[in-house]
């Protein structure tokens, strides 16, 4: 999972951000300590193969926190 953040340029704290959930929980999964979901593991691979997609998602937290 590092390996695949990593080539898409996505951090741990921005990819927590997208989905909702706490930077631990992402660390849990990096480390392996916690197996990755397997709706994460379809993003991730949906983003591999298609990581121009990656700026729907950042577009879309933009528009979150403009909400706010």
């Amino acid at each position: 999972m590092r390996e695949t953040l990593e080539k898409l340029d996505i951090g741990q704290t921005e990819l927590a951000r997208w989905l909702g959930v706490s930077d631990r929980s992402i660390r849990h999964y990096i480390k392996g300590e916690r197996p990755v979901p397997p709706s994460l593991a379809l993003l991730l691979e949906y983003l591999t193969a298609r990581p121009e997609a990656k700026s729907w998602f950042t577009d879309r937290l933009k528009e979150k926190q403009e909400r706010k």
